[in-house]
Order: C-alpha cells, then sequence, then structure tokens
C-alpha cells in the first residue's frame, strides 16, 4: 500500500486539494486529548474525499492524508506580499481576498480574486482555465512564507505539525 510503507524509512503523504468547504478541525484542550482529535481530524479529511471524489481508502492510514482547503491557491494567496512581488506590475493586491481565515473562502471565490489581481500584470491572469496555474503556480510556491499560510489557513499549520512529528526523528537524551 503506498501510504503504508514498509520500509519505516519513508513517509508516504497524500496531499490534495479539498475542492470544497470542511467542517472546522477538533482541537485538542491538552496533551491528552491531542491523539484523540489528530484522529478524527484524519478520518474526516478521509472521509470528505470519499464522499466527494469516492476515492477507495482501504488499508490507507488516514493519518498520511491531508487537504489543501480549499485549493493550492489558498495557501499562495495567503501571502499577498510575495504574489505581489512576483507579479510586479499591474498587480492589483486590493483585489485579493480580505478573510483572515483564507479556508473559508470558496474555490471559484479565490480564482475569480487571483484572476482580478493579476489581470493587468505583464505576466498575464491567472486562471484555473490557463497556462499560468502551471507555469507560475511552482514558482509562487517557492515564494510563499510558511508562517504566512499558517497564520491565514490552519490546516497547513496543522499539516506542517503532523510532518515535523512525523518526519523528524525525536531526539532522546542518553545520560
Amino acid at each position: 500500500n503506498i501510504l503504508n510503507p514498509s520500509d519505516s524509512s519513508q513517509c508516504i503523504v497524500l496531499l490534495v486539494d479539498s475542492e470544497g468547504p470542511l467542517s472546522a478541525e477538533v482541537v485538542a484542550k491538552d496533551k491528552s486529548e491531542k491523539e484523540k482529535a489528530d484522529d478524527a481530524n484524519s478520518k474526516a479529511r478521509v472521509q470528505h474525499l470519499v464522499g466527494r471524489d469516492c476515492w477507495s481508502f482501504n488499508g490507507v492510514n488516514p493519518a498520511h492524508v491531508h487537504l489543501m482547503v480549499q485549493c493550492m491557491e489558498t495557501w499562495i494567496l495567503a501571502d499577498p506580499e510575495r504574489v505581489k512581488e512576483f507579479y510586479k506590475k499591474g498587480f492589483r493586491e486590493n483585489a485579493l481576498p480580505q478573510l483572515p481565515n483564507l479556508e473559508n473562502e470558496a474555490k471559484a471565490s479565490i480564482y475569480s480574486k487571483f484572476a482580478a489581481a493579476t489581470k493587468d500584470t505583464p505576466k498575464g491572469e491567472y486562471s484555473e482555465n490557463n497556462r499560468a496555474k502551471i507555469t507560475h503556480a511552482s514558482k509562487l510556491l517557492e515564494m510563499i512564507r510558511p508562517d504566512k499560510i499558517s497564520a491565514r489557513c490552519p490546516r497547513f499549520n496543522s499539516f506542517v505539525l503532523w510532518l515535523d512529528e512525523t518526519v523528524t526523528p525525536s531526539t532522546s537524551s542518553n545520560s
């Protein structure tokens, strides 16, 4: 199974757009509730994909399934300063979504506001339907700052915390 490798030196993760809204994550009140909250959130992500896209996750560890809510562009627009730096002249920062939590901004709105902000730039309009999505997104993802994304996209922050716990080997002191 690709998300449950037998080689423990590998960590395989599925990261996809949610393509729609999700209910709020379960938040642990203290450390003793963290595992239960993480489990509930993992199962909710899998159920979202099963319900929305009829995906099968038989035998998959739900903890390895993560979502960009509602789309990758949400993460990109969480750092408007870097987006402005990329597009430069003609960029309309005031056209971008203003919600503090961008995960609450509908996917269609993210795309229309991104297009409006970039339509007069030399690089051209960013659209779900043109090559700009392909050519610009990878460059923008290299530029955006994780702390900016975490501040406006709670599930990005959860994903980063999960990665840190999962990928970073725990250190133990040898006394």
